[in-house]
């Protein structure tokens, strides 16, 4: 027998083997596209939101936070002040990004609740590295003071 007489068969079978095995790898590969899309998204919403952050925790420090350190005699402002630095601060992050839904719908939260919280622990976060960068008293809790690494 000749191998040419086999050729047709041999396609009729492996053609739908190499079709499905085919499809599946296209399945897979715009599964993992979709995947890393999703993931650069996420990654793009969270550094703008610590942009945000960061951006409006310096110049809150530069500002509002300094001008209430001079006005006071011990450079220590009141737990109310800093309650209304911190409200300050979260309406600055929103007005820079948005709608606490807009940003929940980036980060793929739908709780508002849980999103807010997210940013009120990066600003505590910036306040914290603004904090420890500088030497300075911590910004949002009254009555802490911390010393500069360098006088310790």
């Amino acid at each position: 027998m000749n191998l040419v007489q086999y050729v047709p068969t041999i396609l009729d079978i492996l053609t739908p083997i190499l079709v499905a095995a085919l499809t599946y790898a296209s399945a897979r590969a715009v599964a993992f596209i979709n995947a890393k899309v999703k993931s650069e998204n996420l990654r793009t919403a969270l550094l703008k939101v610590d942009e945000a952050v960061v951006t409006t925790v310096k110049a809150l420090q530069q500002t509002t936070v300094t001008s209430l350190k001079d006005a006071t005699k011990d450079g220590v402002f009141t737990a109310e002040e800093a309650a209304k630095v911190k409200a300050e601060a979260m309406q600055l992050v929103l007005s820079q990004l948005g709608s606490l839904e807009a940003i929940g719908k980036q980060l793929g939260m739908a709780e508002v609740e849980r999103i807010k919280a997210l940013i009120d622990a990066k600003i505590e976060a910036a306040v914290f590295d603004t904090r420890r960068s500088f030497g300075e008293a911590l910004l949002f809790e009254a009555g802490e003071t911390v010393e500069p690494e360098a006088q310790r």
